[in-house]
């Protein structure tokens, strides 16, 4: 059977440890092979409120997807699911990270073969919970557009159900409509108006099946200079998960709707999902002076990611920083000037970046979390 850690997968052969009670079977690393397991008990200590499992990764690629469990064990996801794909299982839930390594084993066992390793502390269930989106709404310093829009938007899987907003301070629950509608390549995003919400300190909560986790959420990834895909159509680029990941490539950061390599040797190659072909089409920037030259990422999170990116321009050596957010169903992307830069955008780089920029002067500041029902209950 296989089981998600959010939007990464292993299976029940490969499984060493798994459960949170005295005893749990576990696999005597000894007799692993790529077909089967031979199982043991083993005494193992564990704390009240804990999920602690081990797995194997096998085959080629097993080192870099098991980097991959790692860095988002060790990232600041804060609130992942854990749970059966295909049918649900007592440990399916939502989890925050306690713990969590890979290592290679030794040469005694056979194949090669990389153990991850974690503890989760168990954080509620579909059952207990809400999933919870928080925003803190601000200005932004957005000078590219010459279409100033006041409004922003949250981000939604279209798959969530009982959409509403829940202000904790007031206690109160209304119903949130969604104003329009993102198609990404993994699914649609309802998009619900900032404005919309009732009071400042308002949350938009929403029911979701484990299973849609993680799909439409921006992602960040490592192209380590190559083709996403390889001729049997398995994916060779790497998950980022911290902004301290050390690319092999280029970083791409993707939500699904509009996808940019920052490459900083080659600039940036911006692409646009269309559904109706299911296809990513390239989007042409402006013709400039101005490229890219660094890309900085600063956070990497489900419901958006931030980088600031730093420019140069190619006839005055001028350069100029930018900090740039994606947002998850988010059709373009919100550049605007760092509070260390004195001066407004250029009007070259402006011109460069206004086929993808946004036009929001505003930015919602997301944040994915979960609501207990009980809070939330009238």
């Amino acid at each position: 059977m296989k089981r998600r850690l959010y939007t990464l997968s292993t299976r029940d052969q490969w499984i060493v440890q798994l459960g949170n009670s005295d005893y749990r079977k576990t696999t005597s690393v000894s007799s692993v092979s790529n077909d089967d397991c031979a199982l043991m008990s083993k005494p193992l200590s564990h704390k009240p409120g804990e999920l602690r499992f081990e797995f194997l990764l096998g085959g080629d690629g097993a080192g870099r997807l098991a980097a991959q469990f790692s860095e988002l064990l060790d990232s600041d996801y804060g609130v992942i699911p854990f749970f059966g794909v295909g049918e649900s299982t007592e440990y399916d839930g939502y989890y925050v990270a306690h713990s969590g390594q890979s290592e290679p084993l030794d040469a005694t066992a056979a194949g090669s073969l990389q153990r991850v390793g974690a503890v989760l502390k168990e954080a509620g269930t579909r059952q207990s919970h809400w999933r919870s989106v928080e925003m803190n709404v601000s200005d932004t310093q957005n000078d590219i557009t010459n279409n100033p829009a006041q409004s922003t938007a949250v981000g939604i899987p279209a798959a969530a159900t009982l959409m509403r907003w829940f202000d904790p301070v007031a206690d109160e629950v209304q119903p949130a409509t969604p104003s329009a509608t993102t198609a990404t390549e993994f699914g649609d995003v309802a998009l619900v108006a900032a404005s919309d919400a009732p009071t400042d300190s308002s949350a938009l909560i929403y029911d979701l099946p484990y299973v849609e986790s993680g799909k439409t959420d921006v992602r960040v990834w490592d192209n380590r200079g190559v083709a996403k895909t390889d001729a049997e159509n398995v994916v060779q680029w790497d998950r980022v998960f911290v902004p301290d990941h050390d690319c092999v490539g280029s970083p791409v950061v993707s939500n699904g709707a509009i996808r940019l390599t920052l490459d900083a040797a080659n600039g940036i190659a911006a692409e646009r999902w269309v559904d109706g072909s299911a296809a990513w089409q390239d989007v042409e920037l402006n013709d400039s002076d101005w490229s890219l030259v660094d890309a900085d990422l600063v956070n990497v999170a489900p419901a958006s990611m931030d980088s600031q990116l730093l420019f140069e321009n190619s006839s005055s050596g001028v350069q100029h920083a930018l900090n740039m957010r994606l947002g998850r169903g988010r059709t373009k992307v919100l550049f605007t000037n760092p509070s260390g830069e004195d001066n407004q955008t250029p009007s070259g780089l402006a011109d460069y970046l206004r086929p993808i920029a946004s036009d929001e002067v505003e930015t919602t500041n997301a944040s994915l979390n979960l609501r207990s029902r009980q809070e939330v209950r009238r």
